[in-house]
């Protein structure tokens, strides 16, 4: 899956998790759910995820965890 840096709205902690991880928006690309991710990113058009057995869904928001939090956050804004 690729997402365009145009299509980045805003970059939040990701301490929503717990609560909004079932959500049908929202993709979990966190590691294996042991930790809660470190951001969450808010997008301004869904994108298409393909499941399991050919279900789609529409994508809004995406928790995911990073090694180096300050230099992905710093990235991003930087190609905004």
């Amino acid at each position: 899956m690729t997402i365009s840096i145009k299509n980045i709205n805003e970059i939040k902690s990701g301490s929503l998790y717990q609560e909004d991880r079932k959500n049908k928006e929202v993709l979990d690309l966190s590691l294996f759910s042991f930790d809660d991710p470190t951001f969450e990113i808010v997008l301004d058009q869904p994108i298409v995820d393909k499941a399991m057995f050919g279900k789609t869904k529409n994508i809004t928001r995406i928790f995911l965890s990073v090694d180096d939090s300050t230099n992905f956050s710093n990235l991003i804004r930087e190609q905004k």
